[in-house]
């Protein structure tokens, strides 16, 4: 019977193994891959790590390739795709058009007001850097309006 047991766990922790197949961590850019990290800009998601879905159309981040927090790309127009399912509020989804410059980093934000009639969500990306609101758009209930 122990050994039984002891095959059982050493099993369920050989699978276990198997679900982690993808690092948290930064993505680059394939196309950028071979600049310098100075020379890339950063987009972090790591606030809400299951809401960007796709970066320039799965360049970067897709469904297969969930566990990034983040992407180093190139300067320039990104598009940033964000979907999930938000818990008593329902599936928020949608894209944010901006434009990086070299050396910034970029914070996604989001936020829900489960009392505003009707329901509302906002999500943003903002320039840590300078920051300037890079896209998308903030709240416009006050922050204690939960």
């Amino acid at each position: 019977m122990k050994r039984l047991a002891a095959v059982l766990l050493v099993l369920s922790v050989l699978s276990c193994r198997s679900l982690d197949t993808v690092s948290w961590g930064v993505c680059i850019d394939p196309v950028g891959a071979d600049q310098e990290a100075d020379s890339m800009a950063v987009i972090d998601w790591s606030d809400w790590p299951d809401m960007v879905t796709s970066i320039d159309a799965d360049k970067c981040v897709s469904h297969d390739k969930l566990g990034y927090k983040a992407a180093r790309v190139l300067p320039g127009k990104h598009v940033v795709e964000y979907s999930n399912y938000v818990h008593d509020f329902g599936h928020v989804a949608g894209r944010i058009e901006l434009v990086v410059q070299k050396g910034h980093r970029y914070q996604f934000g989001f936020d829900t007001c489960y009392w505003c009639q009707p329901r509302k969500f906002a999500v943003w990306i903002d320039d840590q850097t300078t920051g300037d609101l890079a896209g998308g758009k903030h709240r416009d209930w006050p922050a204690w309006f939960l």
